[in-house]
């Protein structure tokens, strides 16, 4: 009898190498499986990229800090997962020039913290779970040479801390109007308003302030009266500025009112508004040509005087080139206006330093730079009829809302010194 043997196929023949090699596959195919089903989704990582510690040094830090122990804006609440609405629109628009470490932990706000940080950024209310210790370390911060920028509601921050109401220059005093209503650009040359023009119109929620000091602050916006039912605020003067900034020691504080609906946070006018305001206050800011509404002066014109359109009443910017220590000159605007340019150094402001307006005050901060620099100036006549006059050199106020002593009239441009070099002269007139 013959034994018939199954078929052995020579496939199936088991082979040691061949049995490792498939277990080896599918211990390798269930780890990446598993490590697939465990990858943050893109939003995620967004996110998280967001909240961690950036390495990337080459783009200076803003901390931006969105508690709110007061009333919750909707903007600044976030979903289940990832970030809120303003989180997600300055961690983009501000991508270009700075990374964005956003966080609402109160705590992040601390010395330590602050030394990898060239902004930090409010949009916060009521009284900040902030130690003692740390708000003083913010005020040194920016005493020392950091940025500051409140955006809103920062004003509804921190009552019971008075200093922090003169640091960030007003107080929140009610919102009577939440509408569309007409913005006046107050300053032509901040980079903040650039491309805003004379005018605009937003739609959005408008504080009024209290503890506004205007002699303190240089206003950059304020709420056209004529758009508003003017009588639903508090103040007699019908002045509601809606933004401004301000020296802090070597620092600077930049503030914006605007920023409560969440269409304003796409609203590509506010995004640069905040942007420039976020490079001013980490002096960053870039030269600003003339605006369209802008006349273009004559270097020679100005140099033996010109009339300045609407009386004089408006912006003035120039640049001008002080080549060594001997060097001075003045820019004459008529009378009871003329300020003081000079190349000399000092250790404090004196009443010819350069910025100081002769026979009336010294600059409030030195504000020198090597180079061509920048002098803006910005007049208007007050309710009262006298010409107030507020002055930036090289982007930093150290004149806010000086009365001068001459009855307001026509302005005349005068520019002259010794070795002083000017440029990128241009004026644009109040309108309103």
């Amino acid at each position: 009898m013959i034994e018939v043997q199954p078929l052995r196929q020579p496939w199936r023949q088991p082979n040691p190498l061949l049995a490792a090699f498939i277990a080896a596959c599918m211990l390798c195919g269930t780890a990446v499986l598993q490590a697939l089903l465990s990858a943050p989704l893109p939003a995620q990582v967004a996110a998280s990229e967001a909240h961690a510690p950036q390495q990337d040094t080459a783009r200076p830090q803003v901390l931006f800090l969105t508690h709110s122990a007061g009333f919750a804006h909707e903007v600044v609440k976030r979903p289940a997962t990832g970030l809120a609405i303003a989180e997600t629109e300055l961690s983009a628009f501000a991508a270009p020039a700075f990374r964005v470490r956003c966080t609402q932990d109160c705590s992040e706000v601390n010395a330590a913290a602050l030394r990898d940080v060239r902004v930090v950024v409010f949009y916060t209310t009521g009284e900040l779970p902030i130690s003692e210790a740390n708000r003083a370390a913010l005020l040194a911060f920016v005493r020392e040479g950091g940025g500051f920028v409140g955006i809103h509601c920062a004003t509804d921050t921190f009552y019971e801390w008075n200093e922090f109401g003169q640091f960030i220059g007003g107080r929140f005093d009610g919102h009577p109007w939440h509408q569309e209503v007409g913005v006046l650009v107050e300053d032509a040359a901040h980079p903040a308003n650039a491309g805003l023009g004379a005018a605009f119109r937003i739609h959005d929620e408008i504080y009024q302030h209290r503890e506004l000091t205007r002699s303190k602050l240089s206003v950059l916006l304020r709420l056209d009266p004529k758009s508003v039912d003017i009588a639903r605020g508090r103040h007699a003067d019908g002045e509601h500025p809606l933004s401004w900034c301000s020296a802090y020691g070597k620092g600077r504080v930049f503030y914006t009112a605007l920023g409560h609906r969440p269409e304003v946070w796409k609203d590509e006018r506010f995004r640069r508004h905040v942007l420039e305001g976020l490079r001013w206050a980490a002096g960053l800011e870039q030269p600003q040509p003339a605006p369209p509404n802008a006349t273009q002066l004559l270097i020679e014109a100005a140099l033996s005087g010109v009339a300045l359109p609407g009386g004089g009443d408006g912006t003035l910017h120039l640049e001008f080139e002080a080549p060594d220590a001997a060097a001075l000159g003045q820019v004459r605007l008529g009378a009871g206006a003329t300020i003081h340019l000079s190349g000399r150094v000092d250790a404090a402001p004196l009443a010819d330093s350069c910025g100081a307006i002769v026979g009336v005050a010294a600059p409030s901060v030195l504000a020198q730079r090597a180079g061509w620099q920048t002098l803006d100036v910005v007049t208007r006549r007050d309710s009262a009829g006298l010409r107030r006059i507020t002055i930036a050199l090289n982007g930093t106020p150290v004149h806010t809302y000086v009365a001068l002593p001459a009855p307001a009239q026509e302005m005349r441009l005068q520019c002259s010194g010794t070795s002083l070099r000017f440029r990128n002269i241009w004026f644009v007139a109040r309108t309103t």
